[in-house]
């Protein structure tokens, strides 16, 4: 985690969410998570840690979990919410999930945090940033569109499901 992520403890101003005090103590802290399953990987991130002196209420800053979120993805060697926001650009979210073949809200829950994507939609995100990646991406869209439109002629058998032939003793088709 580098500390361009981390505001100087002079940019936050802070109110405590039980008695509403403006500026309470403050300090940054080395948060420890687990990530993955088990105990074998931990992660830190660096975070403000506030303490109101009036009522004695504790809590981290508001953008901890994004922060916390960030740190697995470059763990896990994922983009983070704001990479694939700006991996977007200008598109809406339905032309991008369209565009790439997800789903729209999957595309939103990467954005806002909620889940991590997979290995694979990964580096198809990490393939659009390209320009050139994107080109390929976009002629494969496009031409999956056009075969969605253009009838194709249908060969095989046609059936007369009527024909008791076809029909076992309880009326079910057999083949």
């Amino acid at each position: 985690m580098t500390n361009s992520n981390i505001s100087t403890l002079h940019d936050i101003e802070e109110h405590c969410p039980a008695c509403n005090r403006l500026n309470p103590n403050m300090e940054l802290i080395q948060e420890e998570f687990p990530a993955g399953r088990g105990e074998d990987t931990v992660l830190s991130v660096s975070l403000h840690s506030f303490y109101c002196d009036d009522c004695g209420v504790d809590w981290l800053e508001k953008r901890a979990e994004s922060l916390m979120h960030d740190t697995i993805c470059n763990h896990l060697k994922r983009l983070t919410p704001s990479e694939i926001r700006k991996t977007r650009g200008k598109l809406s979210v339905a032309e991008f999930a369209g565009c790439l073949g997800f789903s729209e809200m999957s595309i939103r829950r990467w954005e806002a945090g909620s889940i991590i994507q997979d290995v694979s939609s990964d580096r198809l995100l990490r393939v659009f940033r390209n320009p050139v990646g994107q080109k390929l991406i976009s002629q494969i869209s496009n031409e999956l569109e056009m075969k969605k439109f253009q009838p194709e002629e249908v060969i095989g058998w046609v059936i007369d499901i009527s024909d008791p032939a076809y029909l076992n003793s309880e009326r079910k088709f057999r083949f």
